[in-house]
């Protein structure tokens, strides 16, 4: 299970990472891009975490730069990360339209209640 500096730390990576080839990455440019306060140690132990669960494929790693390649499990994240994201702006909105439209129908409900109370009376 991915937790969320893991998720932004893949983000990241496919952003950089354009292709499916090794891509040679600055680690001060993958911080850079990470919004959180993170140094390398933990970066580090991150990219050890991916590798052992399939993420990414990693030829070398020093202090300075790292040479990874993205694995389709990471893609899949990302894509799943997408879909949740358009899943949740659809609820939104039909809760918005259920909201209007409740709304709506309590008014002219009580609209109508009140004009035939009247009448009544």
């Amino acid at each position: 299970m991915l937790d969320k500096l893991c998720k932004k730390i893949l983000n990241v990576l496919c952003t950089l990472c354009k292709t499916d080839s090794y891509v040679i990455l600055e680690i001060s440019e993958i911080l850079t891009a990470l919004t959180t306060v993170c140094d390398s140690e933990v970066l580090h132990k991150y990219m050890d975490y991916l590798v052992e669960n399939e993420y990414v494929d990693i030829k070398y790693y020093d202090d300075k730069q790292i040479c990874l390649a993205l694995l389709p499990k990471a893609r899949g994240v990302k894509e799943e990360e997408n879909e949740t994201q358009k899943f949740n702006k659809k609820l939104f909105r039909f809760a918005l339209i259920v909201g209007i439209v409740a709304f709506a129908c309590a008014f002219v409900g009580a609209l109508i209640g009140a004009l035939i109370g009247g009448v009544v009376r």
